[in-house]
């Protein structure tokens, strides 16, 4: 099943047309399209209500998804991201494109690129405090 060697990438034409038909099928069947911010989104908020819910209880774009009883986690677009992401790695383990490594420039260390990733990381999480 766990190919050694990649396999060569599927033509990107016939792949457009078999994204196109799939987008299609499910504008047909749910009414919906496809995407993972939303279900990303909603892991994210659920993560934050264990957290701290009173921030949750106190933000509207929050209250909406999760305030009080509500569940952020049972939502359609949640299974859809979870489905993406269990569909992509067996993709990449069937084909032989898996492995773990750290995407970068030419002109930056992977140590580096793992300080500044950190950074940003912080940077970003210290601000949205004050969203």
């Amino acid at each position: 099943m766990l190919s050694k060697t990649a396999k060569p990438y599927m033509n990107p034409y016939l792949a457009g047309v078999l994204l196109g038909f799939v987008l299609f099928a499910a504008f047909f069947i749910t009414g919906n399209g496809l995407g993972a911010s939303g279900g990303l989104n909603r892991i994210i908020v659920a993560v934050e209500d264990l957290i701290n819910p009173d921030h949750v209880n106190r933000t509207p774009y929050l209250l909406n998804m999760a305030g009080g009883d509500k569940n952020p986690l049972d939502h359609w677009i949640v299974f859809l991201t979870i489905g993406a992401l269990i569909g992509g790695f067996l993709s990449g383990a069937i084909h032989g494109r898996l492995k773990i490594g750290t995407n970068k420039g030419p002109n930056i260390s992977v140590r580096n690129r793992w300080i500044m990733a950190f950074i940003g990381g912080a940077i970003m999480g210290y601000g949205a405090r004050f969203a």
